[in-house]
């Protein structure tokens, strides 16, 4: 409580410059605290490693976070590997030269895993979201890959009013992912990396 908590990161340096406890900018008009704690604030200055760059993120609202960008270690993933059923999206993962493959979600339906030929990366990200009912909450339904060779790895159901696709700037490939997920990848997003 009454803390303010920062944390630096592969893709973002962070550092508080100033911390300061408000003793008499909340007052009511008889000059008493709004509240049984003084407000706090900071100034923090911040760095973007450009080396890293993240996407926004696609999808529901359950499941649990996850970001790849620190399991990457600075290398290029030398696969992908998706888990798809009929209608979802169930497990995504890269594998980082000898680190093994890194995923999140749950080992149900087909395993589709494409190797990287030489100089190949991935370009493009097309996902689409999709609920059980009217009243259910969503999930990625769909995903499809596209690398810079022109090859596909797609699975799952592709909903045409309910996708997003990502598309990698100008000099960076797709090397790993962020989101959210529990039994199926609930909402995704691209953690871009400098070729």
């Amino acid at each position: 409580m009454d803390k303010i908590w920062y944390r630096s990161g592969k893709n973002i340096e962070i550092e508080a410059t100033s911390f300061e406890i408000l003793f008499k900018e909340f007052l009511d008009k008889n000059g008493k605290q709004l509240s049984d704690h003084y407000p706090i604030t900071s100034t923090i200055n911040f760095k973007l490693n450009d080396k890293i760059l993240t996407s926004d993120i696609f999808g529901g609202n359950n499941g649990k976070g996850f970001s790849f960008i620190e399991k990457m270690d600075n290398k290029y993933p030398i696969s992908v590997t998706i888990y798809t059923t009929s209608k979802e999206v169930t497990k995504v993962g890269f594998t980082y030269s000898d680190n093994g493959l890194v995923t999140v979600g749950e080992s149900n339906g087909k395993e589709n895993t494409y190797k990287f030929q030489k100089d190949e990366y991935i370009t493009k990200m097309t996902i689409s979201k999709d609920s059980k009912s009217l009243f259910s909450p969503y999930y990625i339904s769909y995903i499809s890959l596209t690398t810079n060779l022109n090859n596909v790895i797609s699975g799952g159901k592709l909903r045409k009013y309910n996708q997003k696709t990502f598309k990698a700037p100008e000099g960076y490939a797709i090397s790993g992912f962020i989101g959210y997920s529990s039994s199926v990848i609930d909402k995704l997003g691209c953690v871009y990396q400098k070729i």
